[in-house]
């Protein structure tokens, strides 16, 4: 047994109501183990329960995880993530993957600004590369800096060779960065992959509705212009205090306070650029079936 002076301080309150779900509940007898964090969002935790009897035992709780799919120990169970704003940190891109452990069975979202930005070592080439390996893995959203820079692209390469060299630059570094390594067609392509990038998805993870754009949503059933769902709109301030009615919206393009992900007060909308690509700034992440969030 263990007294129940020794786990006083134990951080149960971090699992909420809301996240519990279904458990699994194991009694154990003489074993001990203290508040493991398991791999692909299970966690396993002791706490001082009653059993039946009345007498103090160890209860194992398994699956923490708001909406459990199987309660099967080191069974893999799918996991969405969500990601804004990565503006050509390549390094910081790399170190997230690692850390949440993306499998084959996993899906990440990337909701919009791919590039731009970055002057601490831009790689917008090998993070536009890693990302379309990541094949069906990953889907990505279109940013404004996406769309500026496709739009430039295309600008660019239709002019005559003798007006490029006089034409103003790009206002970010993606530009120069590409054509240092790739190839005029190898860029056009680039530029046509963004244009076929979605400016919203509609997700159901469980049973919850998402809503992912990179700077504001809109129900599905009403398309917006282009640059609603690119920069926002005046209705900005009612936008983040009521969200979109019957969905969780997920949105990027603002830096959000401190550099961590935002939620209104009614929990329908979540805001995830982190800073990214600024001094200090953080690439941050959240998992949609755990709520858990990772900063890099």
């Amino acid at each position: 047994m263990i007294k129940t002076d020794l786990l006083k301080s134990w951080q149960i309150e971090e699992f909420g109501e809301e996240q519990k779900g279904i458990l699994m509940i194991v009694w154990l007898e003489n074993r001990t183990i203290i508040g493991k964090k398991m791999n692909r969002g299970i966690y396993a935790i002791i706490v001082i329960g009653e059993s039946l009897s009345g007498e103090k035992n160890l209860v194992l709780i398994l699956e923490i995880i708001r909406i459990c799919g199987k309660n099967v120990i080191g069974e893999n169970k799918k996991m969405h993530y969500v990601v804004s704003d990565i503006h050509n940190d390549y390094q910081k891109f790399c170190e997230l993957l690692k850390v949440i452990k993306l499998s084959k069975e996993d899906k990440l979202f990337i909701l919009g600004d791919l590039f731009d930005r970055s002057d601490h070592n831009p790689n917008p080439v090998d993070l536009y590369f890693k990302v379309m390996e990541l094949e069906d893995n990953c889907s990505m959203i279109r940013g404004n800096h996406d769309e500026w820079l496709a739009a430039y692209i295309f600008k660019f390469y239709q002019m005559p060779e003798w007006k490029r060299r006089k034409t103003e630059p790009y206002q970010y570094n993606t530009f120069r960065c590409l054509t240092r390594r790739l190839v005029e067609e190898d860029v056009q392509n680039l530029a046509r992959q963004i244009l076929t990038w979605p400016l919203q998805l509609s997700v159901q993870v469980n049973s919850e509705k998402y809503l992912f754009a990179h700077a504001m949503t809109s129900k599905p059933e009403c398309t917006e212009d282009k640059y609603y769902y690119l920069m926002g709109n005046e209705m900005n301030t009612e936008y983040l205090h009521n969200g979109i009615e019957g969905y969780i919206s997920v949105c990027g393009h603002r830096n959000t306070a401190n550099h961590k992900i935002w939620k209104n007060e009614k929990g329908n909308l979540i805001m995830c650029d982190c800073g990214c690509g600024f001094r200090n700034g953080k690439l941050g992440c959240l998992c949609l079936e755990t709520k858990e969030e990772f900063y890099i």
